[in-house]
């Protein structure tokens, strides 16, 4: 039999960020094209199972043939075109990564062992494939961060009951096609160790505007848990003390 291990670790991403209505609709859209897949799979190959992994990952199990190895593919791709299709704001910060593993009888091993032993090996592919893309996606954002290949848009606060503008909030966009979305930017900093230098480079973009800000208006910038542990938060770039009085962190 052929093993396939679906990994889906940015469903905690959409849970944290979305909520967990979104979490259950995003894992939701993934198990109903992994059934419909399995479906057809069955009906070509005379079987197929598909069952819960850990957390939100699934595995599925079909009879091999000859050129399987392009299953890894044409599931990862399968999930993402589907989701697309149902929610691009889901689709845009999910990443599947699937992992293949041949299973053969063997007479001196019980099959539910080989079963076992299989499913072990098609989840380390899966997680090696998502490590090695991660290497890549830190690589990518090291050069962003060098080349400060970001554009920050303010969105206006304004007063009810005067209707004028109190202040602008700071929101970034990342210039790389690759880490468009801020989820994904977020979520790519934190895991490999790069939260630290993307907060206080964007704090440092976000304040330059402020010599063209007409007073009193404020400035609100975004903090990560991570800048309470940052001790540039208690000796803070000159840039940032010249107008300390209308920077308002939140």
């Amino acid at each position: 039999v052929t093993l396939a291990y679906i990994h889906m670790p940015t469903s905690e991403l959409v849970e944290d960020r979305y909520g967990w209505e979104a979490h259950e609709a995003y894992t939701g859209m993934c198990a109903n094209y992994l059934q419909g897949l399995s479906a057809t799979l069955g009906r070509e190959r005379g079987g197929a199972l598909l069952m819960h992994a850990f957390a939100d990952d699934y595995v599925m199990i079909i009879p091999h043939r000859d050129g399987d190895e392009q299953l890894e593919g044409l599931i990862a791709d399968g999930v993402d075109r589907h989701l697309a299709a149902m929610d691009k704001d889901l689709a845009s910060v999910s990443k599947i990564y699937v992992g293949l593993e041949t299973v053969r009888a063997f007479s001196r091993v019980h099959n539910e062992r080989l079963i076992y032993r299989g499913i072990l090996e098609a989840s380390s592919r899966a997680m090696d494939i998502g490590q090695r893309e991660l290497m890549a996606q830190a690589r990518l954002l090291d050069d962003v961060l060098t080349k400060r290949c970001f554009l920050m848009v303010y969105q206006p606060i304004v007063t009810a009951s005067e209707a004028r503008i109190f202040g602008y909030e700071a929101l970034v966009r990342c210039q790389a096609p690759e880490l468009k979305s801020p989820l994904m930017l977020f979520d790519i900093a934190e895991r490999s160790g790069r939260i630290r230098p993307l907060n206080r480079t964007l704090r440092a973009i976000s304040v330059e505007p402020f010599p063209e800000l007409p007073a009193p208006e404020y400035m609100f910038i975004n903090l990560h848990v991570d800048d309470f542990a940052d001790p540039q938060m208690l000796d803070p770039p000159k840039a940032m003390l010249d107008y300390a009085d209308r920077i308002v962190l939140e």
